[in-house]
């Protein structure tokens, strides 16, 4: 007889648990629209304070969507561009100035559109990122023959050395699949293009299935400041390639040890 109220209590625990999940998610989506708002401001108000440029400053300029704004963390400097920054100060040894045109809620497309011709009107900057396309991937409208249009149009116009990414897995079927496919194209087109290629995918499909839990935010799809580390360390990989083979190897040191030291000094 006893069957009955411990169900009616487990009903009652998993309807609790139920109910604070989706409080804790909706609250965590109001913050990331609130992020999603305030971070664009920080990197503009950051383009303006560093308009005064010295002949020793390195010029950064990270094209993409809210993980380039860094929305997912309350800081938008804990996000990767911050520490690619950061990393590049410690290999140059010289300052760095940043301009972050990323938009958050951008796909390729928009990047295309709206980004592309901003940047296009800016000094060549000594290093460039254009890490874009997890948007695109949740679009119910995706096809791959959109996707491909989009990179045969904006990947000739980003100067070569530029560091593009594969999108970062989503650990879903129904997302890998499109993931994968255009992670093919975007292979191809930056090896035609003279483009430095970033392996997120990789980097983030070894996350799963447990360990993807502890490097996302509140929404489960931005990351945290776990997961903007782990992007960090995908993306600086080919950002120190492009830079030393942009810059040169120093006299008496070849690239390759150049790297190691950088990669092995900067793990911010």
């Amino acid at each position: 007889m006893r069957t009955r109220p411990l169900l009616t209590a487990a009903s009652a625990t998993l309807g609790g648990a139920l109910v604070a999940g989706g409080v804790h998610y909706g609250l965590s989506l109001r913050t990331i629209r609130r992020q999603s708002s305030e971070h664009p401001r920080f990197w503009a108000s950051r383009i303006v304070a560093d308009m005064p440029s010295q002949r020793s400053t390195l010029s950064y300029v990270a094209l993409g969507d809210s993980a380039a704004s860094g929305v997912g963390v309350d800081d938008p400097e804990s996000g990767y561009v911050s520490r690619i920054e950061q990393r590049l100060g410690e290999l140059s040894g010289q300052g760095v100035r940043t301009a972050n045109l990323s938009v958050p809620g951008a796909s390729t497309w928009l990047l295309l559109e709206d980004q592309l011709p901003l940047f296009e009107q800016l000094p060549e900057p000594d290093v460039v990122t254009c890490i874009i396309g997890g948007n695109d991937m949740i679009d119910p409208k995706f096809t791959i023959e959109g996707f491909e249009w989009t990179l045969v149009r904006l990947f000739p116009r980003l100067p070569r050395g530029t560091v593009v990414s594969t999108i970062p897995s989503f650990g879903l079927p129904p997302f890998e699949k499109k993931v994968r496919a255009a992670n093919q194209l975007i292979r191809a087109y930056a090896h035609d293009h003279g483009l430095y290629l970033a392996d997120l995918y990789s980097a983030t499909y070894a996350l799963w299935p447990i360990k993807y839990f502890f490097h996302v935010a509140g929404d489960f799809f931005h990351p945290n400041e776990r997961g903007y580390r782990v992007w960090a360390d995908a993306i600086w990989e080919a950002v120190a390639r492009s830079f030393l083979d942009r810059r040169g190897a120093e006299a008496g040191e070849q690239p390759a040890a150049r790297l190691a030291g950088a990669s092995a000094g900067a793990q911010a």
